[in-house]
């Protein structure tokens, strides 16, 4: 087709904007929708596809987009062009920083586009922002392809960072995360429906939206969180069956430490953020070295019990459980990465 428009950005930098672009993935089409004086504004309209080229119901909606935002959308959808559906979690074919579920990095930097140029950005129902949108979408693709255990075990790598503490180390916080979410939230979610208790994804989600019981009005888990920790019985009641029955991440995640012997501790680290690092194996090192949450604890020992409650609220509203064990856990760890969480001496 020839394309919707050609225009120059910056020094003499020619831009064309497709008037279409359809993949396995995605079926997007843009609009001119104004041009005022030198300045042509746009529309884009995706969707979201799933097997056999149907929508999965995850419409988005791009209104203004100036040419710069409008080029960024169409290459970041454009890069997956030939990429097959089967390979959504991981795509060998494309450059290494792009290969990791790259159609959800390539809807997120579409979104990045649309709020960079003041874009307004439509959902569908019931998503609430552009991370739920992301998180969702790969949600969607999980349940539509079924990638087994194998293709999500090839994506993450194990290493004993301490001695019995295992960290979990993948590139894409969306694999992370959806592997570790109800082992993590089984351990130390706010809610006691869920903590400790079998939930489906399903029903935490609606638990994120739910702000009258203390949600946060949408669920952006996959890029919440940078990390994760959780003991070694937190897993084997999620392998006995007690969070529900075991989906395929899931199983990757338990096969990945299925060699660890005797109680240790996993940990979780997304990309190479050493601050994420420290924080974690500062978990790992309070549960498994009672010298350690001794010092740590003498330390702690010494705040006053207003900035005791000043740290408890903070925590309370970043979205962590009113447990006095896990409270302390956190404000060490916090500390140990560097952050006072406001409190200042």
């Amino acid at each position: 087709e020839e394309p919707l428009f050609v225009g120059e950005i910056g020094a003499g930098k020619v831009v064309e904007i497709p008037q279409r672009i359809t993949n396995a993935y995605f079926d997007a089409g843009f609009e001119l929708r104004s041009w005022t004086g030198y300045t042509p504004t746009f529309r884009a309209d995706l969707a979201l596809l799933g097997p056999g080229g149907e929508s999965i119901g995850q419409d988005v909606e791009l209104v203004g987009l100036d040419l710069e935002g409008a080029r960024r959308a169409a290459a970041a959808l454009r890069r997956l062009d030939g990429v097959p559906l089967q390979s959504f979690l991981r795509a060998s074919q494309l450059p290494p920083g792009d290969r990791e579920v790259p159609s959800v990095h390539a809807l997120m930097e579409v979104f990045r586009a649309a709020m960079t140029c003041g874009a307004n950005v439509g959902l569908s129902e019931p998503l609430g922002d552009a991370r739920e949108a992301a998180c969702c979408y790969f949600d969607a693709l999980c349940r539509l392809v079924r990638p087994d255990a194998r293709a999500f075990a090839s994506l993450v790598s194990v290493r004993e960072a301490l001695p019995a503490i295992y960290c979990v180390e993948a590139t894409s916080s969306f694999v992370l995360g959806k592997m570790f979410l109800r082992a993590q939230e089984y351990y130390e979610c706010p809610d006691a429906a869920f903590r400790h208790r079998s939930f489906t994804l399903e029903e935490y989600k609606a638990w994120c939206r739910d702000e009258e019981r203390g949600g946060e009005g949408s669920f952006d888990y996959y890029v919440k969180w940078p990390g994760f920790n959780v003991p070694s019985w937190v897993l084997d009641d999620l392998r006995g069956g007690k969070v529900g029955p075991l989906e395929a991440h899931e199983e990757a995640l338990l096969d990945s430490v299925r060699h660890c012997e005797g109680p240790f501790y996993v940990i979780g680290t997304a990309g190479t953020d050493p601050l994420t690092l420290k924080h974690e194996l500062a978990h790992g090192l309070y549960a498994t070295r009672a010298l350690y949450k001794a010092a740590v604890t003498a330390v702690l020992d010494g705040l006053t019990g207003q900035e005791v409650d000043a740290l408890r609220e903070r925590l309370l509203d970043m979205g962590y459980v009113d447990d006095p064990e896990i409270i302390f856990d956190e404000i060490q760890a916090y500390f140990c990465e560097g952050d006072d969480l406001g409190c200042r001496r």
